[in-house]
């Protein structure tokens, strides 16, 4: 909003339904209105939820229980497998040399077969999200454990080598911004990191990741101010490092769905992530072709075309939103549902006490706002491991509730 004041409103030439949304006066209200109540619901339903007794179990839980050891060292050599796994899909991959020149599938994917760009976008884009994650696992589990410089010097080398690794490989500069995004919380959860640093990691590294971007744009994707102008470089800065357009459109389909509609029914991607992303065909070998995920209708909706019975390719996928999408599946209760929804995943993980389950809370809530509903098993494998945690906390309190029994016993009468 506060780049529509200063400047203008963005123009995209060929989406014809962002600049539709993006001009419709009521659009813009109910946007306003939207991005106004986020911030309260995600204060009110989205703190933790621990008080006195929680706060008290949880360190008699870290300072009195034994702590396998084992287990610990096992979690750090998986975590350091996470970090570099990018590097085993890479040599499993069908053309290794493909790698060797930075974004080359990003640039000119379509000059090679489908099985290798499906390759790409499946299993190199899933192991850059387990590469950050291991990162931040190792920040958690190493991080100061061992004070001494060399061992910092040596585990700040390793961690900078794999993420840089796993972002020349994958060759999209969104997830090397939320790496890092990801890796500043971490520090901050373990105290590694104040706040009044975090403010200042933050007004250092916003200048630093439009630079990057520039580079990105004008060296990647060629689009740099000398060879579209400057108007349609902030045009397509807005495009892709913004969200308003894509909410806009959303909200604009709900008000005049005659002339603009996203999705065809209610609920539409999410049958697709719960039947797509959790059944494979292996196990149901008559699953019926169903419809793609929201990035293929948004697309659709944006350039203006018809959503064919084949969902053929639009040509260009642009990144969704989680709002948007939310708000397109659900209609106009989306926009409580959305926030709140993102609220409760950030409430539950912030209340488990568990470092390594709130940064992989963290892991879902970024990527979703920033990219969309994309990867459903992440989240089922968080609601397995919350359940989990909720039966290992009951089980602790019952131990210790033994053990200051046994110290009772063991105390003088009067």
């Amino acid at each position: 909003m506060l780049l529509d004041v200063l400047f203008r409103l963005p123009d995209f030439i060929i989406y014809p339904g962002f600049n539709r949304a993006l001009h419709d006066q009521l659009t813009s209200i109910i946007y306003c209105l939207y991005v106004s109540i986020i911030p309260p619901i995600l204060w009110r339903f989205g703190r933790p939820k621990i008080n006195a007794k929680d706060r008290t179990f949880l360190y008699l839980r870290d300072n009195l229980l034994k702590q396998n050891k084992s287990t610990r060292l096992l979690l750090i050599m998986i975590a350091y497998i996470l970090l570099f796994s990018p590097v085993i899909a890479w040599l499993l991959s069908p053309d290794p040399s493909i790698y060797f020149k930075y974004a080359e599938l990003v640039k000119n994917g379509y000059k090679y077969s489908e099985d290798i760009v499906r390759y790409n976008h499946i299993y190199i884009r899933l192991t850059t999200i387990t590469s950050i994650l291991g990162a931040c696992a190792l920040i958690f589990l190493q991080l100061k454990k061992i004070n001494k410089l060399s061992f910092k010097v040596y585990f700040w080398l390793v961690i900078i080598l794999g993420l840089s690794i796993s972002g020349w490989l994958h060759g999209k500069r969104t997830y090397i911004a939320i790496g890092l995004v990801l890796i500043l919380l971490s520090l901050v959860i373990k105290k590694v990191v104040s706040g009044k640093q975090l403010v200042i990691a933050f007004l250092v590294g916003l200048p630093l990741l439009f630079f990057v971007a520039d580079v990105y744009q004008s060296n990647v994707r060629g689009l740099s101010r000398e060879t579209i102008g400057e108007e349609r470089y902030y045009d397509q800065f807005r495009l892709y490092l913004g969200k308003d357009h894509q909410i806009k459109l959303a909200i604009y389909s709900e008000l005049y769905p005659e002339k603009n509609q996203i999705l065809e029914y209610r609920l539409q991607t999410f049958y697709y992530y719960a039947i797509s992303h959790t059944i494979p065909r292996l196990l149901w070998p008559g699953k019926p072709k169903i419809a793609p995920s929201y990035e293929y209708f948004l697309s659709k909706a944006a350039l203006g075309q018809e959503i064919d019975s084949d969902y053929s390719s639009p040509g260009i996928y642009l990144q969704a939103s989680y709002f948007g999408e939310m708000l397109s599946n659900v209609g106009w209760l989306g926009i409580l549902l959305g926030p709140i929804t993102v609220a409760w995943f950030c409430r539950v993980g912030d209340s488990s006490g568990k470092y390594l389950l709130r940064i992989w809370t963290m892991q879902i809530v970024i990527f979703a706002l920033y990219l969309g509903l994309r990867e459903p098993i992440v989240t089922i494998i968080w609601v397995f491991w919350v359940l989990r945690n909720r039966y290992l906390v009951r089980k602790q309190k019952r131990k210790l509730y033994q053990l200051f029994g046994k110290l009772n016993s063991t105390l003088p009468r009067e």
